[in-house]
Formats: structure tokens, sequence, C-alpha cells
């Protein structure tokens, strides 16, 4: 879309798929963020020429991927966290 970024939603919201140990890591308070309709992991658009899209999403995005207690905190398991798609969701938002 116009913004350099593109997902379309998922079922659920970040209440249930995303592990509050995601916002204890990047230090963020929940607040609003249950109620935010997931982005779907397995399809999405990036425009590689937008610095803005790439410094506040693609880039956090990879260095949260070698990080296990950012892509899988403790207690998280597939009944309370998706990995790739939570992260993906909160940076997003």
């Amino acid at each position: 879309d116009e913004h350099g970024f593109w997902s379309p939603v998922s079922s659920g919201k970040v209440k249930g798929y995303m592990h509050p140990g995601v916002f204890e890591y990047f230090k963020r308070q929940m607040t609003n963020h249950p109620k935010l309709r997931n982005c779907n992991g397995a399809m999405i658009g990036v425009d590689s020429l937008n610095q803005t899209v790439m410094s506040s999403l693609v880039r956090p995005f990879k260095a949260c991927t070698l990080v296990n207690d950012c892509i899988a905190p403790k207690g998280s398991s597939r009944a309370n966290h998706r990995q790739d798609q939570a992260i993906l969701t909160y940076l997003a938002h």
C-alpha cells in the first residue's frame, strides 16, 4: 500500500496470539493492542526502497528473529503465541 507495507489481516486478535513477553522485550505496555487484528505472517508485501518501512519494520523484525526472548518468549507456545506473525503484527502497529 502507500505506506510501503501490506499484509492482510489474519484470524484472531493480538490478545490471543501475542505472548506478553513480546511487550516486556520491547519495554512497552499492552494498552490497546489486545483489540487489534493480527497481520498474516504468511503473506506480506514490502517496498524495499521505502527507508521508513525498512528501518521501522524489516530490520527490527530480522533482529528480533535472532533473539529467542523476542521471537519466542519464555512461557510462549503455539497455544498463546505465533512467533513471526506476532512480531510482524507488533511492529506493524
